[in-house]
């Protein structure tokens, strides 16, 4: 099967890095060998670069149920302050992606999340005050989120269907333990979709992530093969709704090496909105303004109760 320009634009920066390959296939049959020496090199592996540990997994944390928190915090006069102000909805507390850059912490996994029921009712409840452009993450990745049998494809179904007119923004380091959920939703999204641009996902790409992204993305191409998905339409809705961007150079200088540098030219950080998250932990609501991440701002942000 010829690979698509997008695999082979990862595969290339892989390379680039001195990076072997990840054969997943290969690694989970040597796995199950029984050789106990392959065996355990082979399940090290995995749980380095692709499995998670289940105490680190959304499945195991707590569920929220957002309406109930939102209307116990907070008065009505504050709740339509804050959904006049909503930019996002942050599904988890906590995050596997395991950046190098990140300010937050993100590193013991996810602690809790929002209930997909409660979610889905929050959503319909009030469609006609939240934007279009709902922000599905924050400080966390989405494809983290598994609540029961849901994932992140039934939020974003679920938002879709409530809001055909949406174009969401999806940031991603297809955090370990994701994969799956991340090629339900592309062959999902791909269904629906097509060349279509209705979601725009931007994978961060990292030296701990690019072997994981490269591998996901060659089982997704398989899977959409399989299909009946020609290449030249596998092509066509991966340029449409995907892009890249690169890690592993333009911000060596954040995360913990940060402190040694306060030189704002070093840094650069995307525009965001300002406003107001939703998350599943106290403080519940934060108004948030994006700022240049520097040793005086290291998160990159400014944040008010």
């Amino acid at each position: 099967m010829a690979e698509t320009d997008f695999v082979s634009k990862i595969q290339y920066i892989r390379e680039l890095e001195k990076l072997p390959e990840l054969e997943i296939g290969i690694l989970q049959k040597q796995a199950g060998s029984q050789d106990p020496e392959l065996a355990a090199e082979a399940k090290d592996k995995l749980m380095h670069k692709w499995d998670l540990e289940p105490a680190k997994d959304s499945l195991n944390a707590p569920s929220i149920d957002i309406n109930q928190q939102f209307e116990s915090t907070y008065n009505a006069d504050d709740r339509r302050v804050i959904l006049h102000s909503i930019i996002g909805i942050q599904l988890t507390e906590g995050c596997n992606g395991s950046c190098p850059f990140c300010l937050f912490g993100q590193k013991e996994g996810v602690k809790a999340k929002f209930s997909f029921d409660s979610l889905k009712e929050f959503l319909n409840k009030r469609k006609n005050a939240l934007p279009s452009g709902l922000t599905l993450y924050w400080n966390s990745d989405p494809f983290d989120y598994r609540d029961g049998e849901h994932s992140f494809v039934d939020v974003f179904n679920a938002w879709y269907d409530i809001k055909p007119d949406a174009n969401t923004f999806i940031s991603t380091a297809l955090p370990k333990g994701s994969e799956e959920n991340f090629i339900e939703f592309m062959v999902s999204a791909a269904k629906r979709f097509k060349t279509e641009r209705k979601f725009s996902l931007r994978f961060s790409l990292t030296r701990g992530n690019i072997q994981r992204v490269e591998a996901t993305m060659k089982l997704l191409d398989q899977k959409l093969s399989q299909s009946k998905m020609s290449l030249n339409a596998r092509n066509k809705f991966y340029s449409a709704n995907i892009e890249t961007t690169n890690h592993i150079d333009s911000f060596d200088n954040l995360g913990a090496f940060i402190n040694k540098h306060d030189d704002f030219v070093e840094f650069f950080t995307p525009a965001c909105e300002d406003g107001v998250i939703l998350k599943p932990l106290f403080p519940m609501a934060e108004a948030v303004m994006p700022t240049l991440p520097t040793v005086y701002e290291p998160s990159g942000q400014k944040t008010s109760l």
